[in-house]
């Protein structure tokens, strides 16, 4: 862990390969929030743009690739690369390398949504199209206000529960 002087330094950050041409890396979440409210930094290499060509950047990246698989494996960087190789996907290589050991990658399952938290993830109070709509929910009494989409969420939900 990187520190200034005794103060260890924590980074939060975010990366992105596509194809083994574009790489991008930073601290900002693929959402509308991250990326037209909150204060973010990224930076990102395209090795297909024109000014790009013939630099190498595409075997870099390739190069960056492997070596964070190989460490979230537990593998050095010429055994994965021989796995990606033989199993033709990274899929493939990481189910046959990555599931013993101390470090290992897994399949995310992720959990199931109570009626309330799809109703959530599908509105778009918390992730807004516009840094403006942050603060509709709060508009008209805020969130349990007489009009707000909180209170008309828990009274629909204690209709249901009282029928």
């Amino acid at each position: 862990m990187p520190y200034t002087n005794e103060t260890p330094i924590y980074v939060h950050a975010k990366l992105m390969i596509v194809d083994d041409e574009i790489l991008r890396v930073g601290s900002s979440n693929l959402n509308n929030r991250s990326l037209g409210l909150d204060s973010e930094c990224d930076t990102v290499l395209d090795a297909t743009r024109p000014h790009n060509a013939g630099r190498g950047f595409e075997d870099r990246i390739r190069a960056i690739r492997i070596s964070l698989l190989a460490e979230h494996c537990g593998e050095d960087e010429a055994t994965m690369e021989a796995a990606l190789e033989e199993h033709g996907t990274m899929q493939k290589a990481i189910a046959a390398l990555g599931s013993s050991g101390r470090r290992q990658l897994r399949p995310y399952v992720p959990p199931t949504k109570t009626q309330f938290e799809e109703w959530l993830a599908e509105s778009a109070m918390l992730d807004p199209e516009k840094p403006s709509g942050i603060l509709k929910p709060f508009a008209r009494g805020g969130l349990f206000g007489k009009e707000g989409r909180l209170r008309n969420l828990r009274d629909k939900v204690k209709r249901k529960l009282l029928k």
